[in-house]
């Protein structure tokens, strides 16, 4: 037999979202697109899964989105946003709340945790689903989620803090140099 408990000394609600829409987006360098929904009051958290695209906010100028990354904005805010690179995978949620422990505005690295690709695909699907259940379990998980990713950018989870973000500044950094044109003469990037 067993029994076992967890307790928590404060009780914390989770906020509300309600998810109104999800791309799934795997974009390629001819994508582009013109943004033209400055009445709307939604909230957009945009999940870079891999290459890398520019956004640019009408208050505070591009934000540059790679691999691993997460942006949450107003849809208001949102100019234009395009492919920066040969490809750009992407998941955009469109969303009415709160996001839990997330600035807007600023752009955090956060690594992919074990169940986080498989949760995105049950919020797509569910999404999409015919009853009003279905989509409040989309809401639901999409909450849970981005509970998630505050806890692990506020250091909460364990293995998942600044640590995590520097290390993956370094992975980045080191792939953006393999990409560098090589061409320049090494006695030019050493010699200023």
């Amino acid at each position: 037999m067993r029994n076992t408990l967890s307790k928590c000394t404060e009780p914390k609600e989770s906020k509300r979202i309600c998810l109104s829409a999800v791309w799934n987006v795997e974009a390629d360098s001819s994508y582009s697109v013109k943004w033209r929904r400055s009445t709307e009051k939604k909230m957009i958290l945009i999940r870079t899964v891999a290459g890398s695209g520019i956004l640019h906010d009408t208050e505070k100028g591009e934000y540059h989105l790679t691999e691993d990354t997460l942006l949450f904005l107003p849809v208001n805010r949102i100019a234009s946003y395009h492919c920066d690179r040969e490809t750009w995978t992407f998941w955009w949620f469109e969303f009415e709340g709160t996001s839990s422990g997330l600035e807007i505005g600023k752009l955090y690295f956060v690594l992919p945790f074990a169940a986080e690709h498989g949760m995105l695909k049950e919020i797509f699907s569910f999404l999409g689903g015919e009853n009003a259940l279905s989509r409040q379990y989309a809401s639901t998980v999409f909450a849970a989620v981005v509970c998630r990713w505050s806890a692990m950018i506020s250091g909460g989870e364990a293995g998942n803090g600044q640590f995590e973000q520097i290390l993956r500044f370094i992975v980045v950094g080191q792939r953006d140099f393999a990409l560098f044109d090589h061409s320049i003469k090494r006695s030019a990037l050493f010699n200023a």
